[in-house]
C-alpha cells in the first residue's frame, strides 16, 4: 500500500540504491519533496540522452542501412548482450591463437628413457615442459584418478577414502598394509596419542584449565611463536616428533572365500576375547572361543558356560551375529581386484593416453597433491579427479599392477607388449613446490639404479626451473625458498595460485602442444585418435571423467571471480570453520560456497580470467560427434558452457561448435 501511494519516491530510492541517479537528482531529493517532478525530469533527461547517443552512433556507422528506430533497437540489444559479446570475443581470440599453434608442424624423434604420466591438472603444464627440456623424457596427461576408482584405507586409518571423481562410486576396496616391522612407529604414535588425550582431558575438565594455563600454557607458545616467526625450523621440529610410516604395500588381489572366512572369524574371536577378559574376567581357550563364536553366528549348540547377559551383550552391543558375518563377508569380497579387472584398468589407461608400444625403461605414474597450513580450502588444491584428495594411492596401485608378470602376459595377448626391463614407478608431484618424490624404488636392480639416479637429478633440475616460473607470478614469493615457506606458514592465505587461470582442455598427442608455453592454463589429456574404435569409446571416457571434472573446476573459478560475494567465499581473513563442513564470514553468516578471494583475486583485481572451457580435440569430427552423443558432457556443450574445437587433420579442417552446429574456422594446408 505504501509503495502504491508513494510510487515516485519508491522508484527514486530504487534508482538511488542502484547508483543510477546523478548528484543533481540526489540533491533534489534532499531539497524538495516534489518527487513526481524529480522523477519526470530524470526520465526526460534519460530519454534525451539515449536519443542523442543513438543519433551520434548512427552518424558514426553510416554503412548500417537502418532507421533510427531500428538502430535504437539494435543498440539496446548490443547493450543487453554486451557482456556475452566481450566474453565470446575474448574466447575467439584465444581459439584463433591456440589453433594456429596447435596446427603448426613439430616433430620429436628422440627415444625417451622414461615416460611420466602426470595428472591433466593445469599445474602440471610447467613441470611437464621442464621435465621434457631436462633430457630424453616424454610426458603424458590423464585424469588424476587414472581411471581406477578405489576406496582407499590408509595404513593405521579406519575409514575409507573414495579416490575417484564425485560422479563415480568405487566398487573396490584397497588396504595399505605394512611390509616391515614398525615398532618405532607404534612407540611414537603411542606417546603422541597419550599426550593428546592428557591435554584433551585437562582442557575439558571444568577445574584444570585455570591451573593448566599457568603451569603448561607456555608450551603452546613454542608452536604459536615458532610457526609465526620460524616456520621452517618449527616444521622440522614437529615433523621429527611425528611417527614415520613404514614401508607398505596394497591389497590388490581378491581374497579367496577361505581367506575371507578366516579373517572374519579372527576379527570376531578377538572381539569376544577382549570383551570377556576385560568385562567378566573370563579366559577361554582358542577352541572354546571358536565354539562360542559358532554359537553366536551359526546358532550351534553351546557346550561351555557363559552367562545369558554376556551372550546378549556380544550380540547386541558388539554385533557378533550372523547378520554382521554376512555383512563383513560382502565387504571383504570387495577388497582388491580380479586379474581381469587389473588387466582392464591398466589397458584402459595405456590406451587412453596412447602409450601402447615403444615402452621406455621407466614408466612413471605421478599422483599429485598440495601442502599448506591452516587452510580450510586445502582440498581444492589437491586432485579434483580424486574428490579433493592426494592421488598417490591410485598411482601406486597401477604401478604395482603394471609390474606384475601375469598382467603383462595378458596384456601381450591384447596387443600391448610391455618389455620385461620396463619398470613402473609411482611418484608424487607436490604442486605448491613442484617437488617430485619417487616411491617403491626398492624393486630396481643395480643397473636400473644408475639410470634412475640420473633421471632423479634431471627431475630435480626440472623442479628448480618450474619453481622459478611459479615464484615470478605468486605474490610475496621473491625466491624459491619463499615457496617452501608458504607451505609451512599458518598465516599464508595464498600458498599457491591453484588452478586460477584455467581456461581450456587439450585432448590429443603431446607433440602437438609440446612446443607451446601454456602458462598453466590448459588441462592437457593425452589422446591418440588412431587407436580409438569407431564408437569413440576412449574419447567418450575422457568426456565422462576428466572433461566433466575440468568443467566443474572451470565453473567454480568462473563464478567465484565474476561474483565472489554471491558465488565465492569472500576473504579468508574473516573465515571461521564451522563443524568441519564449511566456513562462515566472521562469527555468523550463511555457509560460504565457492572459492575465497585469495584464490582468484590479487589486490582487488581479478587474477583469474573467467572464460568458458575451451576444449581442443585432435580427432576426426565423426568420432567427436559420437563421443558427445554418448557422454554426460553433452548438456554442457549444448548449453555452451563447453566450447569444443575439433582439429581434424585427416580432413584438413578445424571446426568450432557455434550456435548448435560445427562450422569450419580454418582450412589446414
Amino acid at each position: 500500500a505504501y509503495m502504491k501511494k508513494n510510487a515516485p519516491y519508491a522508484l527514486l530510492k530504487l534508482l538511488q540504491e542502484k547508483g543510477k541517479l546523478t548528484g543533481t537528482y540526489n540533491d533534489a531529493m534532499e531539497d524538495s519533496e516534489d518527487y513526481q517532478k524529480i522523477l519526470d525530469d530524470f526520465v526526460k533527461d534519460e530519454i534525451n540522452l539515449n536519443s542523442l547517443q543513438v543519433q551520434l552512433a548512427k552518424e558514426k556507422l553510416p554503412s548500417l542501412d537502418m532507421t533510427l528506430t531500428q538502430f535504437s533497437n539494435f543498440a539496446n540489444l548490443i547493450k543487453k548482450e554486451e557482456g556475452f559479446i566481450w566474453l565470446k570475443s575474448l574466447e575467439d581470440t584465444y581459439i584463433t591463437d591456440h589453433v594456429d599453434e596447435l596446427t603448426s608442424a613439430h616433430t620429436y624423434d628422440e627415444k625417451p628413457i622414461a615416460s611420466t604420466i602426470f595428472c591433466l591438472d593445469v599445474r602440471s603444464e610447467v613441470i611437464r615442459r621442464k621435465v621434457e627440456e631436462s633430457g630424453p623424457y616424454s610426458t603424458y596427461g590423464a585424469g588424476g584418478f587414472l581411471g581406477i576408482p578405489i576406496s582407499f584405507v590408509e595404513f593405521d586409518k579406519a575409514h575409507e577414502l573414495p579416490m575417484s571423481p564425485a560422479n563415480i562410486t568405487p566398487q573396490n576396496i584397497v588396504f595399505e598394509i605394512p611390509v616391515e616391522s614398525h615398532d618405532e612407529y607404534n612407540t611414537k604414535k603411542g606417546v603422541n596419542k597419550t599426550t593428546k588425550k592428557v591435554l584433551s582431558d585437562l582442557k575439558n575438565n571444568p577445574y584444570t584449565p585455570y591451573i593448566m594455563v599457568e603451569s603448561i600454557g607456555w608450551m603452546f607458545g613454542i608452536k604459536l611463536f615458532g610457526k609465526t616467526f620460524f616456520p621452517d625450523k618449527t616444521n622440522k621440529l614437529f615433523n621429527n616428533m611425528k611417527p614415520k610410516k613404514p614401508k607398505t604395500t596394497f591389497t590388490l588381489d581378491k581374497l579367496t572365500i577361505k581367506e575371507i572366512e578366516k579373517y572374519i572369524r579372527r576379527l570376531h574371536t578377538n572381539i569376544i576375547n577382549e570383551v570377556l577378559t576385560t568385562q567378566s574376567d573370563t579366559v577361554l581357550t582358542k577352541d572354546e572361543l571358536f565354539i562360542l563364536w559358532e554359537h553366536l553366528v551359526f546358532n550351534k549348540a553351546l557346550c561351555i558356560k557363559i552367562s545369558p547377559d554376556m551372550i546378549s551383550k556380544l550380540k547386541h552391543a558388539y554385533h557378533i551375529t550372523a547378520e554382521d558375518y554376512h555383512l563383513q563377508k560382502e565387504r571383504l569380497s570387495q577388497v582388491g581386484f580380479t586379474i581381469d579387472e587389473q588387466v582392464m584398468y591398466l589397458e584402459n589407461l595405456l590406451k587412453m593416453i596412447g602409450l601402447v608400444k615403444d615402452f621406455p625403461k621407466f614408466v612413471t605414474i605421478a599422483g599429485h597433491g598440495s601442502i599448506s597450513e591452516n587452510n580450510p580450502f586445502e582440498s581444492s588444491l589437491d586432485c579434483g579427479a580424486c574428490g579433493g584428495s592426494i592421488s598417490l594411492p591410485n598411482a601406486r596401485a597401477l604401478c604395482m599392477i603394471g609390474n606384475k608378470n601375469d598382467i603383462r602376459e595378458k596384456l601381450r595377448e591384447k596387443g600391448i607388449d610391455i618389455p620385461a626391463e620396463t619398470k613402473f614407478l609411482p611418484a608424487l608431484h607436490v604442486t605448491t613446490t613442484d617437488e617430485i618424490t619417487f616411491y617403491d624404488t626398492d624393486r630396481l636392480n643395480v643397473h636400473d639404479l644408475e639410470l634412475f639416479s640420473k633421471m632423479q637429478q634431471d627431475f630435480k633440475n626440472a623442479s628448480l626451473g618450474s619453481r622459478e616460473e611459479r615464484a615470478a607470478v605468486l605474490p610475496n614469493a621473491k625466491t624459491q625458498e619463499d615457496l617452501f615457506i608458504k607451505t609451512m606458514d599458518w598465516s599464508e592465505p595464498r600458498p599457491e595460485w591453484g588452478l586460477a587461470g584455467n581456461m581450456g582442455v587439450f585432448a590429443g598427442p603431446r607433440n602437438s602442444c609440446r612446443h607451446m608455453e601454456l602458462n598453466n592454463r590448459l588441462f592437457m589429456h593425452s589422446y591418440d585418435a588412431s587407436i580409438d574404435n569407431e564408437n569413440a569409446d576412449i574419447l567418450t571416457g575422457i568426456f565422462n571423467g576428466p572433461l566433466i571434472v575440468g568443467q566443474w573446476i572451470n565453473l567454480e573459478y568462473y563464478f567465484s571471480t565474476v561474483d565472489n560475494k554471491v558465488y565465492g567465499a569472500g576473504s579468508k581473513i574473516y573465515h571461521n570453520v564451522v563443524s568441519k563442513i564449511g566456513v562462515y564470514n566472521g562469527n555468523y553468516s550463511d555457509l560460504k560456497i565457492g572459492l575465497p578471494t585469495q584464490s582468484v583475486y590479487e589486490e582487488g583485481e581479478a587474477y583469474h580470467e573467467p572464460v568458458r572451457l575451451l576444449t581442443y580435440m585432435e580427432a576426426p569430427l565423426e568420432k567427436v560427434g559420437k563421443a558427445v552423443e554418448n557422454s554426460v558432457a553433452k548438456e554442457f556443450i549444448l548449453n555452451e558452457w563447453i566450447r569444443p574445437v575439433i582439429i581434424d587433420k585427416a580432413a584438413k579442417k578445424v571446426y568450432s561448435y557455434e550456435y548448435g552446429d560445427f562450422v569450419v574456422i580454418k582450412e589446414l594446408p
